[in-house]
Order: structure tokens, then sequence, then C-alpha cells
């Protein structure tokens, strides 16, 4: 049996992760219980057991709602006034509240896991510095919608969601800078299928309208792409 950090137990293969430090996946989530809730019974009926911290506003008008959801006992509930920057801030936040914890996961409210044993899969495949993410059931390889990153990489990278990009460029970010400097891995066997608008598989509502600023997002993506994603590259390259 070996030991990761301290964090986790990993028995051997085919057994479980035994978690006593939470967090390790960021879900942020805001007007929709019931979103959550469908996350939450994908997340049980898979036998996951990785610890997730779940982030809601205070103002939020659905608060009393999530209060009355049950969560598993490795989940920690995190009340908070809102932030700019939606689910990229409530990831930064988690990564400056646990800056030394061995993976961090992202996760989002509109995910329904499909895969037993998807959380192991995905820690085992990012070992201490790499990034892996499971087929979204829209992009599959092209994009590493919700990844998990081992800790490592996450302290050489300095941040968890580039902070010169909006929302919509955060994934894609991530997973250049792991593709670029090797440190990619795709499991296409696990399946986080994404309920998103831009797959047909939901309507638009007010948080995705929060979110979306394309033409903002885009030049900022650009010119993060063209000034800053080298130099970040061979760094890790170098390490």
């Amino acid at each position: 049996m070996a030991r990761i950090a301290n964090c986790a137990r990993l028995d051997p293969p085919g057994g479980r992760f035994h978690f006593w430090r939470p967090p390790i996946f960021s879900l942020p989530t805001r007007g929709r219980p019931d979103k959550l809730a469908r996350f939450l019974d994908g997340y049980t009926t898979t036998g996951a057991a990785a610890p997730v911290r779940m982030r809601l506003d205070q103002d939020d008008p659905d608060l009393d709602a999530y209060l009355e959801i049950i969560l598993p006992p490795s989940w920690v509930r995190v009340i908070r006034p809102r932030v700019p920057g939606g689910a990229n801030a409530a990831h930064a936040e988690m990564l400056a509240e646990h800056p030394d914890l061995d993976w961090y996961g992202l996760l989002a409210d509109d995910v329904i896991p499909r895969t037993d044993g998807w959380d192991k899969a995905l820690l085992e495949a990012a070992g201490k510095d790499k990034l892996a993410y499971a087929d979204d059931g829209f992009q599959g390889a092209n994009l590493a919608t919700h990844p998990v990153l081992g800790g490592d990489l996450v302290r050489a990278i300095g941040w968890i969601c580039c902070p010169a990009v909006g929302h919509n460029y955060a994934d894609t970010c991530l997973h250049l800078i792991a593709q670029k400097s090797g440190r990619d891995v795709y499991l296409p066997h696990v399946k986080l299928e994404h309920m998103h608008p831009l797959a047909g598989k939901a309507k638009e509502d007010a948080t995705h309208r929060y979110a979306q600023d394309f033409v903002r997002d885009t030049w900022a993506f650009y010119k993060w792409r063209g000034r800053s994603l080298r130099p970040i590259v061979e760094r890790l390259k170098a390490a």
C-alpha cells in the first residue's frame, strides 16, 4: 500500500482511495440546485469518494434549496459573497485556501458522472504533475473540460485558472500548457458528460449568460497565448 503525500491512501489496483483531508474537487454552483442534485446522483451511483468543495453564493435566490440537499460526508459546503469571475474565481479561491494539495479537480454542476470510479481513475492518471481529463461527451480529446491536475503541476504554473482570460478559455489555457509540455493524459473510457447548451443538451440559463463574453474572452486568450504560453511551457520542460 502506497501513501500519496498527506492527502490520500491508495489501495492496490482495483481498490479505493481513502481520504481524510478535503477538498480535491472544486464545484461552484449558483441557481441550479436541481443540476447539483443530478450531479450528486451520478457521483453516488458511480461510487465516487473524492472530497468536493461546493461553493455557494450568499445572495443566491436558491440558497435555501441548496441547503436542503444532503451532501456526502466527504463534501464541504462553502458559502461566500459572490465575486466577479464566476467559476474561475471559485477555483482560484480554493487554491488560495489550500495551496498544498496533491490534486486539484475542476467540476461544474452541469456534469453527469457516467463511469464507475471516475474520480480514482483521474487522480491516478494525473499523478503529481500531469493533467488528466475524461470524455465529456461533446469535445472528447480536443478539450480538457473538467480536468484533474497534479498539485506539483498547479504550483509550477502558479495558478489554476488563467488570470488573464475569462471563463470561456480557462480550460483551454490549462490544456494547451499540458499538451505542449507533454503532461496531458486523456482517458476516453472515463465519461463525465457535460450537459451544455453548445452540445444541445441543455437550455441556456442565467448562469450561462453571466459567464459569456466571447469577444472579451477571445481577445484576452489570443493575447495570452501569444505572450505567455511559451514561457510557461519552457519553464515546465526545464523543470
